[in-house]
């Protein structure tokens, strides 16, 4: 039982399990207004016995407690729970007086949002459904792994909320199925649930999944945050990748918080430290202040909260992250910008408006602070002098750091597996060769053991790569490999054509792998 919240607020409950509805009314201190049943399962529906009571005895209620169920899912929900005789010993009531009933096909509409329905992998087919609330939350439902699913119904961006144990069976997913079948890109952005234990969600952690827990929010309107937090732990520092504008940009969102690829809680402030000030061009600085620039149209800015007032005297507007940089003509507030104080020296970042082109003038210029933070204070922009950003230590790094190392290590070890899975293809495909139609024993036995450990390192590859990239980079390795064998070993005839084949498909391998770096 889990519930999508709207200003802090039950938006709307999906299913209503025995154990989640006596959570569920500890946490909010009522009853839910709003449910969508998954399927009918007792684990999710066994709280609607004490919710029809909750909701038949209260005039406020009674009729008015809407149940969103699938089409197919309805005569399933009746015979289990709606048609018990007398649900009232003394008769003279239906289960369905208490609720609203809405009977759901591939999409319905709640407090005028639309939201859609699709099938899942649980049981039997038509009885278990997912749901979507587009560009928010994909939220999978008790399933197998369901890729064609969520290549539609997970398409823009969702947090994708997914069952997932430590070990799979024919109900439910396990990890492995997960990393086998999942993209990385579609496994950044998930959220794993139905664990069997605290043990197996660490062990889920440790192998670099994020998993959800008993009343945590999992801020499923900030999901983008997930995939750019992701993307940030992985490249920020590798030596060859810098954050991009659109990274950072991400930080920028007052509800960032409680997101990491590691399954860690990461909130603003730690993940501003590990944001790479290295990579900066530029740095104004001063004893009270400083602003580095991380990218085009984005800097960071530092302030000793001492100074003079200033963290007191910032624009409240500018606390909230609304106030737009200087202009020509005044503008409405827009929210552009971070400001944190504290007891100590705090980073925040903000936008600067064309910073690079002005920076010459900044010391005499109080209006070209980007922050708008010294404004009023043009003797606090004088002391501002322009350094190289070399001559600056290095950044603070901490758990974050070591968090994106296993994600390189994988992703190394994976082109190393499809590499020799690759050799292998050619050995079995010239020892078939060898074989004489198997009538060889020898070459037929090398051909056997040669097939299946290459089988093996290509599904170890695909954990990590993806589908397209891995197959036609291991089908090229032994297309390209048994046609130089077959010339240079088995004097097989070479002519131009063949040649030039043989150098569109490596060349086909090259950009496969650039485009999938």
């Amino acid at each position: 039982m889990s519930v999508i919240e709207r200003d802090g607020r039950p938006w709307l409950t999906i299913d209503c399990g025995g154990e989640g509805l006596t959570a569920f009314k500890a946490h909010y201190g009522h009853m839910p207004q709003a449910l969508f049943v998954t399927h009918v399962h007792l684990d999710h529906v066994a709280g609607f016995e004490r919710l029809f009571v909750d909701t038949f005895f209260s005039a406020q209620r009674r009729g008015k407690v809407r149940m969103y169920v699938p089409a197919t899912v309805v005569p399933l929900l009746h015979k289990r729970i709606g048609d018990y005789p007398n649900v009232l010993a003394e008769g003279g009531a239906n289960f369905w007086d208490a609720f609203q009933l809405i009977v759901v096909g591939d999409a319905f509409w709640h407090e005028g949002v639309r939201l859609e329905v699709f099938p899942v992998r649980h049981h039997w087919p038509e009885t278990a459904y997912g749901l979507r609330l587009q560009g928010a939350l994909t939220w999978s439902g008790d399933t197998r792994p369901i890729p064609e699913m969520l290549a539609r119904f997970a398409n823009d961006n969702e947090l994708i909320a997914h069952d997932c144990g430590l070990h799979g069976n024919p109900s439910h997913t396990g990890v492995d199925d997960l990393e086998r079948e999942y993209s990385a890109e579609l496994q950044a952005r998930m959220m794993l649930y139905h664990y069997a234990s605290v043990a197996d969600g660490q062990a889920l952690v440790a192998r670099g999944h994020r998993v959800a827990q008993p009343g945590h929010a999992g801020h499923a309107a900030t999901s983008a945050l997930a995939a750019e937090l992701e993307g940030l732990e992985r490249a920020l520092h590798s030596p060859q990748v810098r954050a991009d504008h659109q990274r950072l940009a991400a930080l920028l969102d007052e509800d960032f918080g409680e997101i990491g690829s590691s399954g860690r809680c990461y909130g603003r402030e730690a993940a501003l430290e590990e944001i790479p000030l290295e990579g900066a061009q530029v740095v104004i600085e001063s004893d009270r202040y400083a602003v580095w620039m991380l990218a085009e149209g984005l800097a960071q800015l530092a302030v000793a909260p001492a100074f003079d007032g200033l963290a007191d005297g910032v624009p409240s507007g500018h606390a909230r992250g609304t106030v737009a940089p200087g202009h020509a003509r005044r503008r409405a507030p827009t929210k552009v910008g971070i400001y944190q104080g504290g007891v100590s020296p705090e980073k925040a970042v903000a936008p600067p408006a064309d910073l690079g082109a002005r920076v010459d003038r900044y010391p005499s210029r109080a209006e070209s602070d980007v922050t708008r933070c010294l404004r009023h204070r043009p003797r606090a922009a004088a002391v501002a002098r322009i350094r190289p950003q070399e001559e600056r230590p290095p950044p603070h790094r901490d758990s974050m750091t070591r968090t994106a190392w296993p994600y390189q290590r994988r992703a190394v070890m994976a082109w190393i597996y499809l590499l020799f899975a690759g050799l292998l293809e050619i050995v079995w495909a010239v020892s078939m060769k060898q074989s004489e139609g198997f009538t060889k024993l020898t070459p037929t036995i090398i051909t056997i053991v040669g097939m299946i450990a290459s089988f093996w390192l290509l599904a170890v590859a695909m954990r990590s790569l993806p589908l397209g990239t891995a197959y036609t980079i291991w089908t090229g390795i032994g297309a390209v490999g048994a046609f130089v064998v077959g010339i240079v070993f088995l004097g097989e005839q070479v002519n131009p054509m063949r040649i030039g084949a043989a150098v569109l498909i490596v060349a086909g391998l090259v950009l496969m792998k650039l485009s999938s770096s």
